[in-house]
C-alpha cells in the first residue's frame, strides 16, 4: 500500500493514537455503509448488491451501527442511482 493512502487512512478512521484494528475497521465498515447508501438513494437492495453482501447481512450491519437507510432518500425527483454493472440492467425507476 502506498505510503500516502496508509497516512490518509490513519487520519480518517483513527480517532487517536490508542484507537485498536478493531475500532479501525468498525469506522471504515460505517463509511463505506453510507457512501453506498448515498450512492444508491437510500435503496439497500442495490447497496447489497454492490456491496455484494445478501440483503440480511446488509440489515444486520445497518442495525448493529444505528444507520437508518431512510436518511439518505432523496426529496426531490431527482434520479441518482448508480447502478451496479452486474447483468446490465437498469431495474429502478423514477419515484412520483
Amino acid at each position: 500500500m502506498d505510503f500516502e493512502i496508509s497516512k490518509l487512512c490513519i487520519e480518517l478512521f483513527c480517532t487517536d493514537e490508542d484507537t485498536s484494528l478493531r475500532e479501525v475497521l468498525t469506522n471504515l465498515e460505517i463509511a463505506i455503509l453510507i457512501r453506498s447508501l448515498r450512492r444508491f438513494n437510500g435503496n439497500k437492495r442495490l447497496t447489497s448488491e454492490y456491496l455484494g453482501l445478501k440483503p440480511t447481512t446488509l440489515c444486520e450491519k445497518l442495525k448493529k451501527h444505528q444507520i437508518d437507510p431512510k436518511k439518505f432518500i432523496l426529496k426531490t425527483n431527482e434520479f441518482r442511482f448508480e447502478y451496479p454493472q452486474k447483468g446490465g440492467r437498469i431495474q429502478g425507476k423514477r419515484k412520483k
